[in-house]
């Protein structure tokens, strides 16, 4: 059984002197927000959630996490601006394609929509172990923790 989301979010903030050892700032916290993303995307998929609506439907579920009745509208989240949210969705969708061993080196890496593409006919179960994948990359990468896994 996996922590509930808004739980582990909200630890995160809490605890984590690696994301924020200075305190919470902007760009720290979109990469958090991409990590949480990440760590829950293979829960979206297993709840028949399609891959384009998770990627898409990133800000709506972190805004979740957030607030009520698990989370407190004070908990940091990214703000809704489109372009934060943009710039969190192009870094998942990177990840995601990294992880399925292209050697990407930027959001508009041109290969990056046919990789998806082709990820969202594959089964629940092999999206679930990618996003594994993408979020130790992606952390491992920005020097994020995933203790609360």
């Amino acid at each position: 059984m996996h922590p509930l989301p808004h739980e582990a979010w909200s630890r995160h903030f809490q605890d984590c002197a690696t994301c924020f050892p200075d305190g919470p700032g902007e760009l720290p916290l979109l990469r958090e927000a991409v990590r949480t993303l990440l760590e829950h995307g293979c829960y979206m998929a297993g709840d028949d959630i399609p891959l384009d609506q998770i990627l898409t439907g990133g800000g709506q579920y972190l805004r979740g996490l957030a607030g009520p009745p698990g989370g407190a509208d004070s908990d940091d989240v990214p703000n809704p601006h489109p372009a934060q949210w943009s710039w969190v969705e192009a870094e998942v969708r990177l990840a995601l394609a990294r992880a399925t061993g292209l050697d990407a080196h930027g959001t508009l890496d041109p290969r990056i929509p046919a990789v998806l593409g082709a990820l969202a006919q594959r089964p629940w179960d092999e999206l679930e172990d990618l996003f594994d994948r993408a979020m130790d990359q992606f952390a491992h990468h920005h020097g994020l923790s995933t203790s609360s896994r």
